[in-house]
């Protein structure tokens, strides 16, 4: 799992080529506070201190930043809003502890949910008689506008 991991995020790092990781989409600079795993910050780490680690520094850097300060992050908004105990790593006075039989993760998707509303609302796609989503001509287009294709 940890080679195909790296070897999405290596791939990702490959196919950027334009200005801007998200194209012709402007965000204001302060959009992604909430969420530091983005395009932006896997390009600003890829071009400046990933370049410089070891690919063993490098796990240790995604497993620290990106792996367990986001489950920490994740797990006490999770417990702060909704009540809510999802800690599969806990903060104990002896350090990080894994919480063993905390019940099998679970699928969501609420952001692609939202984005697919939104693109059924612009009409950029629809549903076909057998329910599946298609794309429209205008979706088609938006789709050549923005990336070429």
């Amino acid at each position: 799992m940890l080679h195909r991991a790296l070897e999405i995020l290596v791939a990702l790092v490959a196919r950027d080529n334009s200005d801007s990781p998200y194209g012709p989409f402007d965000f204001s600079s302060d959009y992604f506070g909430l969420y530091p795993i983005n395009l932006q910050t896997l390009r600003d780490h890829a071009q400046g201190a990933w370049s410089q680690l070891t690919m063993s520094a490098l796990v240790a850097w995604l497993v620290t930043h990106w792996g367990i300060d986001t489950h920490l992050r994740v797990a006490l908004r999770k417990l702060r809003h909704e009540m809510k105990d999802t800690f599969r790593v806990k903060p104990t006075d002896r350090g990080l502890e894994y919480i063993a039989n905390t019940g099998p993760p679970v699928f969501t998707n609420p952001r692609f949910r939202q984005a697919l509303q939104m693109l059924l609302d612009m009409a950029a796609i629809d549903r076909n008689e057998a329910g599946r989503y298609v794309v429209t001509t205008l979706g088609h287009n938006l789709l050549e506008e923005t990336c070429g294709r």
